[in-house]
């Protein structure tokens, strides 16, 4: 990670990093599949564990509040190690190929969160129109509670909170 951030994602070998760790590619990559995996390592687990997460809010509870509840597995991980979360994202941010990677990544996620959406939403009109655009904006406001807690501090909870109450405060106060 260290010799990413120095040169940058893009400019950075998988020669240079095996080097830099003392093993060798064909080591490197009994590890890692790719070079952007060392980066987005994240839990092979994580939509099931999303999912879980939301199987486990209660029912009469908002698909809305139940999707951010459940999104927290990730602002979690987040926390514990807040260093990498930031390194994580100026990488990301230098990198199309990483944000590739990661929109790859975040697409598994929400189409496993969005087949269990469907389910609380099984009586509306349009559940799957619903529960893909429920999970698009819970995965926005993530997003933007990660960058404004990554450039500025804060408690990323909070700023979670304040993103989904954001989205939900539009619906019955809409601007004139």
């Amino acid at each position: 990670m260290a010799l990413y951030d120095e040169q940058g994602f893009d400019a950075t070998t998988v020669d240079q990093v095996a080097r830099r760790a003392g093993i060798s590619q064909r080591t490197f990559f009994r590890y890692f599949p790719t070079k952007e995996d060392v980066v987005l390592d994240t839990d092979a687990a994580l939509g099931e564990d999303l999912v879980a997460a939301l199987r486990a809010r209660p029912r009469d509870e908002t698909p809305w509040r139940a999707l951010g509840h459940a999104l927290r597995v990730r602002t979690t991980v987040w926390q514990q190690d807040p260093d990498h979360a930031r390194l994580t994202l100026r990488l990301l941010d230098g990198s199309p190929e990483l944000g590739a990677g990661l929109l790859r990544r975040n697409l598994a996620c929400r189409r496993l969160l969005e087949a269990e959406l469907e389910g609380r939403l099984a009586r509306d009109r349009h559940p799957q129109l619903q529960a893909s655009a429920l999970v698009g904006a819970a995965f926005g406001c993530l997003d933007a509670a990660y960058r404004a807690w990554c450039e500025r501090g804060g408690d990323l909870d909070r700023l979670f909170d304040v993103a989904l109450d954001s989205l939900e405060s539009l619906r019955s106060h809409p601007s004139s």
